[in-house]
């Protein structure tokens, strides 16, 4: 083998290693993951945190739109929007520094009712959102302070790269509490309540 091949071969493995037999066994679950994976460098853990908390919110039917925010955001926020698809009244808003990720909605014959923007202009645009139902931001820890308070209670806030001293102070000075679940590496979700 190549060192590429080997170096691809290795990452496979460690992406199938994380995943729950239940998950394996979750036909469309297992689908949508193994396909943004092709995309993306969240592991299986992180991909299924999302996967989950996006089925939450239909089930549950947590009104609200999706915002993804940070660098080459894309993957994660395609992975979710193949889960509200089907809702109408759910809008994907996407802030990616790539301007790859329209392509791959496109590629992924994903056809939410969304909004894409190169770069990081979620300040200008907070205004347009509305109510956030789901909000992940990598690397974008900046914006939470520009959105918070429009995810709603039941809402969920993904944070990757995250810096636990900064998220306590800053729900802290809100009077807000956080039941932190850390999923994978530097990757967490939290419910707001």
């Amino acid at each position: 083998m190549f060192p590429n091949e080997l170096k691809h071969f290795f990452d496979t493995a460690n992406f199938y290693a994380g995943a729950p037999l239940r998950d394996i066994f979750d036909v469309e679950k297992s689908r949508v993951v193994r396909t943004i994976h092709a995309y993306s460098k969240l592991s299986w853990r992180a991909l299924s945190g999302l996967y989950d908390a996006a089925c939450s919110l239909e089930r549950e039917r947590i009104p609200g739109d999706v915002v993804a925010c940070g660098p080459s955001i894309g993957p994660a926020a395609a992975l979710v929007a193949s889960v509200v698809e089907e809702n109408r009244a759910r809008r994907v808003w996407v802030f990616d520094s790539s301007p790859d990720s329209r392509d791959l909605f496109r590629k992924l014959y994903l056809n939410p009712r969304g909004k894409y923007f190169q770069g990081f202009p979620l300040v200008d645009k907070k205004d347009d959102i509305g109510a956030v139902a789901l909000l992940y931001l990598d690397g974008a820890q900046s914006a939470l302070p520009q959105v918070y308070d429009q995810v709603v209670s039941g809402g969920f806030i993904f944070v990757d790269d995250f810096h636990r001293l900064s998220l306590d102070k800053f729900l802290a000075a809100r009077g807000a509490r956080a039941d932190l679940r850390k999923i994978d590496g530097g990757f967490a979700c939290f419910r707001k309540y």
